[in-house]
């Protein structure tokens, strides 16, 4: 379906026009055109009053062209949403595309110059943008058919030079039969369904689709055990520095309670435990901790690990100096039964890992005390490290971030457990709280209503060190927040479970999510 959109920048008026111009790449599909206003209303058009460049947070309030796709034939349909630009107008005149922002649905804002190149369908286009990309799955399933919004305005920093100008462009929906679904299609489909409250956009610059609630349908059988899908994440970079769509998981149960870092290499036997303890010698570098090495080699590849680990098998339990400390001992783990199979390893990406992290100064912008989850989000994808520490790190197991755990709760009613007590706390209270906070009365919704959290006696380590000294790592509390009180270090043995990020070609093939009927993987 081609719809015709067309911008002039002037001082007051703006106006957006489309026409009811129908062309179809495939026999399969169905395009449907609506153009609705905020709320809901049909329309015959856009009008921007008083237009001229604005700031994004405005621009995602405009109306826009609504349009859905169907699917009326039983096989899958992988299909591109284009925007081509038009040479109906004189090249002098036409506004640069690095001028246009666009915003279709919840994705990432991006100028249009910034989209990927596609081939043009249209004869008088100069230009051929892919917006985005999906799967309809077979007509009859809920799958079928997609809405999408498109808003279309100028950059803030559109320069005067480009005043007075045009630009018009088109629509343009291109399809072919498909034999499957990626998973990354499979989530955002389910995502689209008006009925589901089990996933979010998470709001981020990057706008993730992240799974939410106490326990969602986001199990997944990887591995030949249960995992649980963290969310779709955009912009993910792999190790070539590509950004792409990629589908994020972590291991439901963990594999014990490990120490993040305990660098005693003079340790040959159990026996010298004592001395390790007495004198330990960790960091905060997750480039070099002893958990990365352990979780990207001899869990990644099914075999005994060379060296000793501080470790438990059991997934409770508190840290150094407790009532369980005498069952903590280090050896040499045995991944032998318990790492990831050879066929499931192709599956896993090589990707960056953000290292950036809070402080411990409530005097600062970044204190651990003042970051909700949104700016956690920001602080991890910084330059925030202590000094001689990576920014990032490129690999394919590490776990989650701070941002993660936050981003996982629905909000609802939370019980104190001693008292019984209940309190209800919203998801805009769990989304503006710093996540420190939730383990207070009021926010215990936070806390309850998150399926990332393990319950009492079960801390969990993160991926994200502290970024005022070399020595403290965030971890999720067992009362449900995010901190670290100065008690515990990288030595101590908390409970570890596996992050790592989908290939954009895996394809989920069948299941509903559910614990009895999780969805299974294919490549």
């Amino acid at each position: 379906m081609l719809i015709v959109v067309g911008v002039t920048y002037a001082l007051w008026t703006t106006t957006k026009k489309q026409s009811d111009v129908n062309r179809i790449t495939n026999t399969c599909l169905k395009m449907v055109y609506e153009s609705k206003n905020l709320e809901g209303q049909e329309t015959k058009g856009i009008t921007l009053e008083k237009a001229f460049p604005i700031i994004d947070e405005d621009g995602k309030k405009l109306e826009g062209y609504t349009f859905t796709i169907k699917n009326e034939c039983n096989s899958y349909v992988d299909y591109s949403i284009n925007l081509e630009s038009l040479n109906t107008i004189q090249e002098s005149q036409r506004i640069g595309i690095n001028s246009l922002k666009i915003f279709i649905n919840d994705e990432p804002i991006k100028t249009l110059n910034n989209y990927e190149t596609t081939d043009k369908i249209l004869d008088n286009s100069y230009d051929a943008r892919k917006l985005t990309t999906g799967t309809l799955e077979p007509v009859g399933t809920s799958g079928a058919k997609r809405e999408y919004t498109l808003r279309m305005w100028l950059d803030d920093a559109t320069p005067e030079s480009e005043m007075n100008k045009s630009y018009e462009s088109k629509i343009t929906v291109y399809g072919e039969v498909s034999d499957s679904i990626s998973a990354v299609n499979k989530i955002r489909n389910i995502a689209a369904e008006k009925t589901t409250s089990e996933l979010r956009n998470d709001e981020t610059v990057d706008r993730n689709i992240r799974y939410i609630g106490k326990d969602p349908h986001n199990y997944v059988r990887f591995n030949d055990e249960l995992w649980r899908i963290i969310g779709v994440m955009n912009n993910v970079e792999d190790g070539s520095g590509n950004k792409d769509t990629r589908v994020k998981l972590i291991k439901a149960e963990g594999i014990g309670q490990i120490s993040w870092d305990n660098r005693c290499d003079n340790v040959k036997s159990e026996t010298e435990i004592d001395h390790c303890i007495s004198s330990p010698n960790y960091k905060n570098k997750w480039d070099e901790a002893k958990l990365q090495k352990l979780l990207n080699g001899p869990y990644l590849n099914s075999v005994v690990s060379t060296e000793y680990n501080r470790w438990t098998k059991e997934l409770k339990g508190f840290g150094f100096g407790s009532d369980e400390e005498s069952i903590r001992h280090y050896e040499k783990i045995d991944f032998t039964n318990t790492g990831i199979k050879e066929k499931y390893r192709d599956m896993i990406d090589i990707v960056k890992y953000n290292l950036g992290g809070p402080v411990w100064d409530d005097g600062k912008e970044n204190s651990i005390s003042n970051l909700n989850s949104n700016l956690f989000y920001n602080i991890e994808r910084s330059n925030y490290v202590y000094s001689g520490n990576k920014t990032e790190w490129i690999g394919q197991i590490g776990l989650i971030y701070p941002s993660d755990y936050g981003f996982a709760t629905s909000g609802g009613v939370g019980l104190e457990t001693w008292s019984d007590k209940e309190y209800t706390t919203t998801l805009e209270t769990c989304m503006t709280e710093p996540i420190k906070e939730w383990y207070s009365d009021e926010n215990l919704g936070c806390r309850d209503n998150n399926w990332l959290y393990q319950g009492e006696k079960v801390f969990q380590w993160t991926i994200s060190p502290y970024a005022d000294n070399d020595y403290r790592v965030t971890l999720v509390d067992d009362d449900g927040y995010v901190y670290d009180d100065g008690y515990y270090d990288p030595c101590d043995a908390f409970l570890v479970r596996p992050v790592l990020y989908l290939k954009s070609e895996v394809k989920i093939v069948s299941g509903r999510g559910t614990k009895d009927d999780p969805f299974t993987l294919a490549i």
